[in-house]
């Protein structure tokens, strides 16, 4: 997914930041004193700048592929799997239907209706291959793994078939597969991808509610995501774009973004479409970079309702937050240059240390 790397601060702009002091422009936890830029040092206005010009370069085009936002498949070469309560049919020798697990091994097109009770939809296919998954009606139960599993891809594409209703839970406790240790409802170890006009239910009642260990991208959709711990969890990043409607009812956050191996890493995007998040613990918390510029985002969180270790910027959208803590958490910056903000129901603005509004 292309990107990945673009809205990095530094570790050379964090040290010019956290190596300068007497800044008019570092602001106390909790201030809603406006910033005076230009008053800040050098070291200040290099790291703001570094973070305008990431803004500037994280558009759509960029965070999305042009296969990301498409939804359409060709009607004939589409491999139908029909769930049938304790297992599957299907027709071709790429779908393992021999138990209540259903494994996809080669690249392609599969649409899934019907229903399974207590079983799981597998993709384990070549590291080279691309799958595109169309939910057309899925409802999927497990009791000890996850509802839709991506042991191995290139990457999944999951389609939302228009109309359609699907659903995806894990009702109890999780087993570990091949020694992946699964813990979402939905997991997947590639990049993975959601898009179409169809609804989907999340449901995790023991973990978490939609894993990625890569890049996760909302090209689509609705979706209404529960789950007792994280609602939406990626290492690499969470990206949502336009015609999505993502609705998330969580223990811990809303949305949670983090590699350990990679600080570099672990951003969200959020450009476009509806965003409503009810948190236990922080509703957007993010490793790196957390950047709004566009859509509509609501958070109810019972922490921070946006926190990251790195900056935040909100250059477009509609954002009304509410939460226990801050409405905005920022290790490094936080640039506020757009966008209509409702910080009201928050018990404080912000504790960046440096802070700037447009």
């Amino acid at each position: 997914m292309k990107g990945t790397r673009a809205i990095a601060i530094t570790l050379a702009s964090l040290a010019l930041l956290t190596g300068c002091s007497g800044s008019d422009v570092a602001g106390s936890a909790a201030t809603d004193a406006p910033a005076i830029e230009q008053q800040s040092s050098a070291a200040e206005k290099e790291v703001l700048e570094a973070l305008r010009s990431e803004v500037r370069d994280a558009t759509d085009d960029k965070m999305f592929s042009e296969r990301d936002r498409d939804a359409s498949f060709a009607a004939d070469e589409v491999v139908d799997i029909v769930l049938d309560g304790a297992g599957a049919t299907c027709s071709d020798e790429a779908v393992d239907t021999s138990g209540s697990v259903i494994t996809i091994r080669e690249a392609g097109t599969y649409r899934v209706s019907g229903m399974l009770q207590d079983g799981s939809i597998v993709v384990d296919v070549p590291e080279d291959a691309k799958v595109h998954l169309v939910l057309d009606g899925a409802r999927v139960t497990s009791s000890s793994s996850a509802a839709l599993l991506v042991l191995e891809a290139d990457k999944v594409y999951v389609t939302l078939e228009q109309g359609s209703e699907s659903m995806l839970v894990s009702e109890g406790a999780f087993q570990a597969v091949d020694d992946v240790n699964v813990d979402g409802a939905v997991f997947s170890r590639r990049d993975l991808t959601f898009n179409g006009s169809g609804a989907l239910t999340v449901s995790s009642p023991a973990g978490h509610g939609i894993v990625c260990n890569r890049d996760l991208a909302f090209c689509g959709g609705s979706f209404a995501v529960t789950a007792s711990r994280h609602g939406v969890k990626a290492r690499k990043s969470v990206r949502v774009g336009e015609g999505t409607e993502l609705a998330v009812s969580s223990g811990k956050d809303g949305i949670h973004v983090k590699d350990e191996d990679d600080p570099e890493t672990g951003f969200a995007y959020l450009s476009g479409g509806s965003v409503v998040l009810s948190a236990g613990d922080d509703g957007i918390s993010t490793e790196s970079n957390l950047l709004v510029t566009g859509g509509a985002l609501a958070v109810d969180a019972e922490r921070d309702a946006l926190h990251t270790n790195a900056s935040i910027a909100v250059t477009g959208g509609e954002l009304e937050l509410s939460s226990e803590g801050l409405a905005f958490h920022a290790d490094i910056a936080l640039l506020l240059e757009g966008g209509d903000i409702d910080t009201d129901g928050c018990a404080g603005e912000t504790d960046a240390p440096l802070v700037a509004r447009g």
